[in-house]
């Protein structure tokens, strides 16, 4: 919607709203629960995959690939994750876009495929888009 139909009505009322962060961040932490709790047989598991989570993994990649291999529940989530995280960062790209009358397509596709550098490639068509505009 934000690349194909900037300018809808509907397009602007959905990701004009908070909502459009909450509904994912909802997603992800469904998953992200639901992925602890059928993948581990006790609570003692459970803590010690949250210690290893957010203690061990983070410290050594190895740890982590090795962590979201584990099962195919932490691999959805850490999907979800990255979605949730492009499309936060779409919507901000997409209201900044609205807000200056800069053109944002190629910055939100490029942002849905790779992340942060769809919000460099922003910056620099608002950073010309702008001159531009002062020039006329």
């Amino acid at each position: 919607m934000m690349v194909l139909a900037p300018n809808w009505s509907i397009t602007q009322k959905v990701f004009k709203s908070e909502w459009s962060m909450i509904v994912p961040g909802l997603v992800f932490a469904f998953f992200f629960v639901a992925a602890a709790f059928i993948e581990t047989s006790s609570p003692i598991e459970l803590l010690q995959k949250v210690k290893f989570l957010f203690i061990d993994a983070i410290a050594d990649p190895e740890k982590m690939r090795e962590f979201l291999s584990s099962g195919p529940g932490y691999a959805a989530q850490d999907w979800i994750h990255l979605i949730a995280w492009d499309l936060i960062g779409g919507r901000w790209i997409y209201l900044d876009g609205l807000e200056k009358k800069v053109p944002t397509w190629h910055s939100l596709l490029i942002t849905f495929g790779g992340g942060p550098l769809g919000l460099l490639v922003h910056f620099v068509t608002r950073s010309l888009s702008q001159k531009q505009q002062h020039r006329v």
